[in-house]
């Protein structure tokens, strides 16, 4: 049977996991925020594109 790990090293895997934790979901909150940025780009761009192209139909 494995030994249990001392409780330093139980203590500092329990502080990488939190940080490793909250570091992956800023992340997925991050490029969530960055999309929906460049979302909203993409979508003014075809705005403007459809009014270009409805003022050169008039």
């Amino acid at each position: 049977m494995a030994s249990k790990p001392s409780l330093f090293i139980r203590v500092l895997q329990a502080i990488i996991h939190r940080v490793w934790t909250v570091l992956f979901f800023l992340t997925a909150f991050s490029l969530a925020t960055l999309v929906n940025h460049w979302w909203d780009a993409i979508a003014n761009v075809g705005r403007l594109a459809m009014s270009a192209i409805e003022l050169l139909r008039q």
